[in-house]
């Protein structure tokens, strides 16, 4: 729980800010310790902090948001501050604001009025009269007690059991008239093509035969199959809770359940369609049925009449088994409420794909005692007592897996096994042997991105082989598998064992991201001996990508557990690590400087150093060495224990890392990057400036300026660095005062400062792309949207005076966001210039920023369906208030070089607290 609140009112004295910060601390001080509730609050905050990060951050993150009523947080929501007090109050109001503006149904169930002693209800902006809100007379626990049984679910009165509705007679006034159908529904609707009834009970059919069909491609028989259907998925409240005009996008990781709960949903739909005569009708795609735009889809189905009156509410499922069409999809899908405001969307998806945070539900994984009653279920008795991975038992996908293979004598390791062991039986129970065709098929479809004709590529009794495949579906033809995971295993065998090379599948990140979940299967499952080449190449392509495979395959559940390590397994480990490194530092290039052994002075090749390894149970010590720093004491390139001299002393560099061991088998990859993150955090900077100043571009120009201006006062600028002492922007174009013994800015000259500032910045941030990071691409979040426009607005006051909570002399307040401008890909027309829109005092700007987030979000997703390989590197949508260092030294230096540090962070490269503060 958040607590969000403004820390002063304008017209309020010293001792009035201090009673007020008491009262407010106090009250989340008895929500915290007297009534358990998990509270958060900036008042405990100790390290320095963004308060236009921190505070949205946390909205995002809380089940609920207590915002504590008063004069000055309403203006702040209703945005009439001044835009120089109160940034992070604001941005926080900005955050609910977005939430607000996207789905009031989220924002009421998420947020709280509370009006502590002393505060009155004129303080409640408009908007929120409707919201739940708690007046507290005494902050007590006792005196909070409605807002607890509010925060907690705990009614004071229990609901009474309900009786028998009475039968009543009723009466026929007329005769039932059918309306005309619409002439311009040609074709005929299938709904129109049917009664009400009909249309629903055909529905609810073919929902039960596609639930078992999803349960026969796993592998159950019929009678394993109706015991399941007593387990129904439960279906999140946050799904049921969707309103009318309201999307939801389901994501979990592999196994989850996602389509089951989708089908829950859409079950629990129908049902309500046949009893609620004016119900929204429900419709059912897989993102393959997409074949057309949505729309015509739906008024294929339903009619435009029907759609019209009535609505639908429609799942589209599966959009991360083809992810060129999955942002498409989820455009559209916003795009088609904006124009049916009746109907509701639920898609399903193992990643985000940039969609809005208040639309994402994530599902978490079940209880191990539910998915022990599931797979107890399919295995016929009681598996209480067995030899079950608990993992296993948190997706509804492994538990039916493990009631099906389970061996009580073995019992069953982890998930890669248990996917090993149901692919094997299935292959074995054949007498054909398909697993090469299987393999085959999965390189296919893959690499088709749908369904494909086995006979295109193999012989006519294969292909028959294939379609009688339990774990495949037909159509017409074409055969694809029925679950995501299979064709994933499939296909990672065939890229382990050399069928396909992985070069071919890294020709660029639009192939990469086709293969993208091939690769972080076999990273999570594959032989060390096999997947360290295949790293290996990939870390040496673009590192960026190899970083989305690392995390993917950790968050997937699919990590082979490696085997238990100890001390003698030294230089088995060191090889490996070396083999790691080496790889991560070729595809970091330029930022490879920052390793250690360089950076120290140690050696000047990798090859030049060493590696001493101890293993301590679950923990790892490794040192590297300076290998050839003594010359008669050359040290080879992996060592169990560090060298000392006759002496006793070392004698050469030293530098060590630990941490715990990571419990997959592929592990060394994850460390090394953690480890160079390590080093990279600490030289971050350095290597801006060491590059930046090096090279022609804006850190020399902003450098070689800044020294200038310690000596130099400020001249007219024009944004070029200029021989004859005049500022690379321009200085403070008002005479000084005593508030201001410098001098000040006008309005006018500010923006002008402002916009050299920011083009330059994005200049910058370019260049610093191409210096250090160049292997990296459109998996760097900001350059992957680039060519990019900051838009915004400036609010400047030149006779503002500092106080304690403004910044003063004449500082800007901003709203902006970045949001691409490219319309085509570079083959077809070419790229726009980065450019800046920047309006100044200008409210009906930062209106629309405000208060058309959705209009603004739908460009940015439209540019990602339009890059569906930027996708998985995408930032989200954000708009911004607050304050940017446009009076510090280098300041596009420092723009830039944060942008690029969110980028790094975002790829596991950086720490998320960098800030690139001071130079």
């Amino acid at each position: 729980m958040f607590i969000t609140w403004a820390h002063e009112n304008t017209d309020w004295k010293p001792e009035q800010v201090r009673e007020w910060k008491h009262l407010v601390g106090q009250f989340a001080d008895v929500l915290m310790t007297g009534c358990g509730i998990d509270t958060e609050i900036d008042l405990w905050q100790s390290e320095p902090t963004d308060w236009t990060r921190w505070g949205p951050s946390e909205i995002r993150k809380a089940d609920y948001v207590i915002i504590v009523t008063s004069t000055a947080w309403k203006e702040r929501f209703d945005g009439e501050n001044k835009p120089t007090e109160g940034a992070g109050a604001a941005a926080e109001a900005d955050e609910l604001l977005g939430i607000y503006n996207t789905s009031q149904a989220v924002f009421r169930s998420k947020v709280v009025l509370v009006q502590l002693p002393g505060v009155d209800k004129a303080a409640i902006p408009g908007r929120l009269h409707g919201i739940s809100r708690f007046r507290i007379s005494d902050v007590t626990v006792s005196g909070l007690e409605e807002l607890v049984r509010h925060l907690t679910g705990q009614p004071r009165y229990l609901r009474p059991t309900r009786g028998r509705v009475p039968t009543l007679p009723a009466e026929q006034l007329s005769p039932t008239v059918e309306s005309p159908r619409d002439q311009a529904d040609t074709p005929q609707a299938v709904y129109d093509t049917l009664t009400r009834g009909a249309y629903l009970e055909r529905s609810q059919s073919t929902s039960d035969a596609r639930h078992r069909f999803r349960r026969r491609g796993v592998g159950l028989d019929d009678a394993q199959i109706e015991r399941t259907l007593a387990h129904p998925a439960t279906v999140p409240a946050d799904i049921i809770d969707c309103a009318a005009g309201e999307m939801r996008l389901l994501t979990a990781a592999l196994g989850a359940g996602k389509s089951d709960v989708a089908e829950q949903w859409h079950q629990a739909n129908i049902e309500r369609a046949l009893d609620d005569p004016d119900a929204a009708i429900p419709v059912w795609f897989s993102v393959d049925d997409l074949t057309e735009p949505l729309e015509r889809a739906v008024v294929d189905e339903v009619g435009r009449p029907t759609l019209a009156r009535l609505g639908v509410d429609v799942v589209i499922d599966g959009l991360d088994e083809r992810t060129d069409r999955a942002p498409n999809a989820l455009r559209q899908a916003t795009e088609f409420l904006a124009r049916w405001p009746l109907s509701r969307i639920v898609l399903t998806s193992r990643a985000t794909l940039a969609a809005k945070s208040s639309d994402v539900v994530r599902l978490g994984p079940i209880t191990p005692d539910d998915g022990l009653a599931l797979a107890s279920t399919v295995a016929g008795r009681s598996l209480y007592g067995a030899n079950i991975d608990q993992t296993l038992l948190q997706r509804p996908l492994f538990a039916l897996l493990v009631g099906q293979h389970i061996d009580i004598d073995d019992g069953v390791a982890g998930v890669a096994e248990l996917i090993d062991t149901v692919v094997g039986r299935v292959v074995e129970s054949d007498s054909f042997d398909l697993y090469v065709e299987l393999k085959r098929l999965a390189v296919e479809t893959t690499r088709n991105g749908g369904p494909v004709d086995p006979s295109t590529f193999t012989t006519a009794a294969a292909a028959a082989q294939i379609r009688k495949s339990p774990m495949i579906t037909v159509s017409d033809r074409a055969c694809a598998f029925s679950l995501a995971t299979f064709e994933q295993w499939f296909a990672s065998k065939a890229l382990l064992e050399g069928d396909i090379d992985t070069a071919e599948l890294l020709s660029s990140l639009v192939s990469f991201n086709r293969w993208k979940y091939v690769f972080a299967s076999v990273f999570a499952a594959g032989d060390p001996v096999k997947v360290d080449p295949i790293m290996t190449t990939l870390v040496g392509w673009n590192p960026g990508a190899a970083a989305w495979v690392i995390k993917e395959a950790r968050d997937s559940g699919l990590i082979r557990p490696r085997p238990v390590l100890d001390a003698d397994d030294w230089e088995r480990v060191g090889w490996r690590l070396r083999t790691a490194t080496s790889g991560w530092l070729k595809g970091l290039g330029p930022l490879s400087s920052a390793f250690c052994m360089f950076a120290h002075g140690a050696a000047s090749t990798f090859d030049d150093t060493a590696l001493a390894v101890d293993i301590d149970k679950n923990f790892l010590h490794v040192t590297w060495l300076g290998a050839s720093q003594v010359p008669d004491a050359l040290l080879p390139p992996v060592l169990r224990e560090v060298p000392s001299g006759p002496d006793g002393q070392y004698n050469r560099t030293l530098l060590r890392r630990s941490g715990p061991l990571p419990v997959g088998v592929n592990w060394v990859w994850e460390t090394a990057q953690k480890f160079l993150a390590d080093d990279l955090k600490d030289r971050f900077k350095a290597l801006v400036d060491q590059s930046g100043i090096s090279n022609e571009g804006v850190v020399r120009d902003e450098f070689v300026d800044d020294r200038r201006q310690r000596f130099n006062t400020f001249g007219a600028g024009d944004g070029k660095a200029d021989p004859d002492n005049v500022a690379l922007y321009p200085g403070p174009d008002r005479p000084p005062t005593a508030t201001a013994p410098f001098g000040a800015y006008s309005s006018a000259g500010m923006k002008h400062r402002v916009e050299l500032i920011l083009s330059a910045a994005m200049k910058c941030y370019v260049e610093l792309t191409e210096l250090l990071t160049p292997s990296f691409g459109k998996t760097l979040a900001h350059r992957g949207m680039m060519p990019l426009e900051f838009y915004g607005v400036m609010f400047h006051d030149p006779d503002t005076v500092a106080t304690g909570h403004n910044w003063g002399y004449g500082e800007p307040g901003f709203r902006w966001l970045l949001k691409p401008i490219a319309t085509a890909t570079p083959s077809e027309a070419v790229e726009p210039s980065n450019r800046v829109s920047l309006a100044l005092n200008d409210n009906s700007r930062s209106e629309e920023i405000n208060d058309q987030r959705a209009s603004l979000y739908r460009e940015f997703r439209s540019y990602v369906e339009a890059n569906p390989a930027y996708e998985p590197f995408a930032g989200s949508f954000t708009t911004t208030s607050g304050q940017i260092d446009v009076l510090k030294q280098r300041p596009a230096t420092r723009i830039a070089a944060g942008w690029l540090a969110e980028d790094l962070a975002r790829l596991g490269f950086l720490p998320e607290s960098l800030r690139t503060t001071s130079w």
